[in-house]
């Protein structure tokens, strides 16, 4: 004999579904089971299904541009709506993934990585016997010097090109994209087109509303930029620092001038955190640093003491980094607790992420 459920003991619609998005929340699994329950249930737990969305592979990243185009159940807004963490794990100058950045517009936190395409970087020579200039394909030394950057005027970029650049396409759509948009966490590894150095414009539109920034870059990408000042709404910076240099006295010189300018320009800034990569002794490390920042103190502006610059060891560099991560958040929190420990006690610790 078929059972039935007493309609009594059935919660109302408005308890239901929080009790269904509270399963969802709690456990992936669950809010992909619980959509194909009902219309209703899905209606309830797309949102949830779709407020993260991570794409490791371009297979992915077209399966999920298929839907955005072709959901019947799904219009446009949705997706510029509901979608409020985006991580990109392939190249962000690929097709796909600027049509993505370009529908979900709703985006709080932001993952990508700007992957090199080539190590071939084009270099203009005389040659006489053609009466003119060439363009030469060479394979150039990563990073180029700053000396070689030109800075155009042709529109908005997100990053000044260097000379004589011929980027694809894409790079042009890619930051006509990204003005559109304004994350208020950003997790990035920042490079051009094709993979090289470059400098971040951190005074246009996208940059404006970004309260956590974490820059994958290398030290010796971030110690030559500009215009952290224009960062308005920083309050929290993670920067990566790895061990291998040859020069350690220059290059403990540079990365502390760096961290003084950052302290002394982003008016709002609460913590500075300097992650250290492969680090056999971290804590000569930060005094090297601390020692330059002392001696440059009455010059940049900056103090030894500031405790608001963080240091602390990852021996896991390549785990929980996208900017929505729980892990992320955990490890904003615990820099909060330091630099709070360093403003009472007025010195630095190095602990483990």
């Amino acid at each position: 004999m078929a059972r039935h459920l007493n309609p009594e003991i059935i919660p109302p619609d408005d308890i239901l579904r929080l009790i269904l998005e509270y399963a969802a929340e709690l456990d992936r699994r669950t809010a992909l089971n619980l959509v194909l329950v009902s219309r209703l249930s899905q209606k309830w737990i797309d949102p949830i299904l779709y407020s993260v969305v991570t794409l490791h592979r371009r297979s992915t990243s077209r399966a999920f541009l298929r839907t955005i185009e072709t959901s019947i159940s799904k219009p446009p807004i949705f997706f510029r709506k509901r979608v409020k963490s985006l991580c990109i794990c392939h190249d962000i100058y690929d097709e796909t993934a600027i049509k993505i950045l370009s529908a979900c517009r709703g985006i709080n936190s932001l993952t990508f990585w700007a992957i090199p395409r080539s190590r071939r970087q084009p270099f203009m020579y005389s040659n006489p016997t053609a009466g003119g200039h060439t363009i030469s394909y060479r394979h150039h030394p990563y990073p180029i010097s700053s000396n070689d950057r030109v800075h155009h005027t042709q529109g908005p970029r997100l990053f000044s090109a260097y000379r004589f650049p011929t980027l694809p396409m894409t790079s042009s759509k890619l930051a006509s994209v990204l003005e559109n948009l304004r994350p208020r966490h950003l997790s990035a590894l920042l490079r051009d087109g094709q993979g090289f150095s470059c400098d971040p414009q951190f005074h246009l539109p996208f940059f404006s509303r970004i309260t956590h920034f974490s820059i994958i870059n290398k030290w010796e990408d971030w110690t030559a930029w500009n215009g952290f000042e224009n960062l308005y709404s920083l309050t929290h910076i993670s920067l990566d620092l790895s061990a291998y240099c040859t020069d350690r006295i220059s290059k403990a010189r540079k990365v502390a001038a760096s961290l003084s300018r950052i302290l002394a320009c982003c008016q709002h800034l609460e913590v500075c955190l300097v992650v250290l990569l492969f680090h056999p002794d971290a804590v000569k490390t930060v005094n090297e640093i601390l020692s330059f920042m002392l001696y440059n103190s009455g010059q940049e502006g900056g103090g030894v003491y500031d405790h608001r610059l963080v240091f602390a060891m990852e021996k896991e560099p390549f785990r929980g980094r996208d900017a929505h991560s729980y892990r992320q958040m955990e490890v904003w929190r615990r820099a909060d607790h330091i630099a709070e420990m360093q403003r009472r006690s007025l010195g630095h610790i190095v602990p483990e992420l």
